[in-house]
Formats: structure tokens, C-alpha cells, sequence
């Protein structure tokens, strides 16, 4: 292809992706006014922030491979025992042991806000477990040290 060919077809594209953005933003001024957004507001999105939805969720039998996959992309060794998740459009980005508390991620992927969100859900389960740990066996010792005082007062 010649030179000057080439930057015929480079101005070409230049000029329709003008064009998609100029109509894109037009669709975007129609669909939204400018009251309703509070002065000094951007439209769009940060480029920090993902349009996708993350999940979190607890790990099932199923996770075994993408959680091996995950922890080679990491060069971490894979977790064991229960773990929290974060999945983002169906594949797991992070994922944290609730167990030892370590955490695998994907290092080609902004997880550092996922990271984050899987530590504080994993410290509410965790709370949340020794919780309903502890009841029974207080429970337990009120009944046990309810029988030991009736056998005492009853000799």
C-alpha cells in the first residue's frame, strides 16, 4: 500500500470516529439534561470505574480450575478452603482465602477496589461465623451449668 494511501485511509477513520463520538454525545445531551446533574458533574464515566458488575460470592466446587488459573496469573500458590470471590461478567478477578486471609488477584486487571471489597465482606462472615459459633456453646454452658447447680441443690 502506498504512503499516500495509507494516510487516506488513517484521515478516513479519524474523521468516522469524529463522527460516531460527535453522535454519541448528541444521543447523550437528548437522553439527560444538564439540570439534573449536579453542577460541575461530568458525563461518562471514570476511567478508574468499570461499567460491569462485580459479584461477590462464595466459592463453589466449580471455581477449583479458575481459581488454579487465577493464582498462576498471580504466581501465588492456589488457596485452600473456603474462599470469597469477586467475578466480574462471569470470570473470577480476585479471590480471598477465608481461612488464612490471603488474597489472589489478577494482575492484568484493576482489582485493587475488589481487593478491598473482598477483605471487608470477609471480615463480616468471618464475625458473622464466630457469632453463631459462640451462641450454641454459651447456650450450652447456661444449660450445663443449669443441670450442675439443680444436681447440687437437689442432694
Amino acid at each position: 500500500m502506498s504512503p499516500t494511501l495509507t494516510y487516506l485511509a488513517a484521515h478516513e477513520h479519524i474523521n468516522d470516529l469524529l463522527r460516531e463520538a460527535d453522535q454519541a454525545r448528541r444521543a447523550g445531551e437528548l437522553t439527560s439534561s444538564r439540570r439534573s446533574r449536579p453542577r460541575g458533574a461530568r458525563t461518562g464515566t471514570s476511567p478508574t470505574v468499570s461499567a460491569d458488575a462485580v459479584t461477590l460470592r462464595l466459592s463453589r466446587p466449580a471455581d477449583e480450575r479458575p481459581l488454579e488459573e487465577l493464582a498462576q496469573l498471580d504466581c501465588a500458590r492456589p488457596l485452600h478452603g473456603p474462599h470469597l470471590v469477586a467475578e466480574v461478567g462471569g470470570t473470577l478477578r480476585a479471590a480471598i482465602s477465608l481461612t488464612h486471609g490471603v488474597v489472589i488477584a489478577d494482575p492484568f486487571h484493576r482489582t485493587t477496589a475488589m481487593v478491598e471489597l473482598l477483605r471487608a465482606r470477609s471480615n463480616t462472615q468471618l464475625s458473622d461465623q464466630r457469632a453463631v459459633r459462640r451462641a450454641p456453646t454459651s447456650l450450652l454452658r447456661r444449660l450445663v451449668g443449669l443441670r450442675k447447680r439443680s444436681w447440687l441443690t437437689a442432694s
